[in-house]
């Protein structure tokens, strides 16, 4: 079953943090995962003459482009890395906190 799962490449459009938590997860399971700019997927759709948007369309498209495109895999960062960028993320929070008063 392993074997089958080496060859799956999946691709996900970064968006905010909300990409990370499923990439880190099928990261683990040893799939293939890429990171794109949503930009890349919405140029190749216009290149095919799409318009319309739907999850269901978009996840062909995805597919897709993935074929066709071959983006390079990702890697996620070191863990030292994402630790720091989450202690940022707290650090951050008060400071907009205080901007707004």
């Amino acid at each position: 079953m392993t074997d089958d799962l080496n060859n799956i490449h999946m691709t996900l459009e970064a968006t905010g943090v909300y990409h990370e938590n499923i990439a880190y997860y099928l990261f683990d399971k040893k799939l293939n995962v890429s990171i794109i700019n949503p930009a890349y997927v919405k140029s190749y759709a216009a290149s095919l003459g799409r318009r319309n948007k739907t999850d269901k369309k978009d996840s062909m498209l995805l597919a897709r482009y993935t074929y066709s495109a071959k983006p390079k895999l990702w890697t996620p960062p070191p863990a030292e890395t994402r630790y720091l960028k989450s202690l940022l993320s707290r650090l951050d929070a008060p400071q907009e906190d205080l901007q707004l008063s």
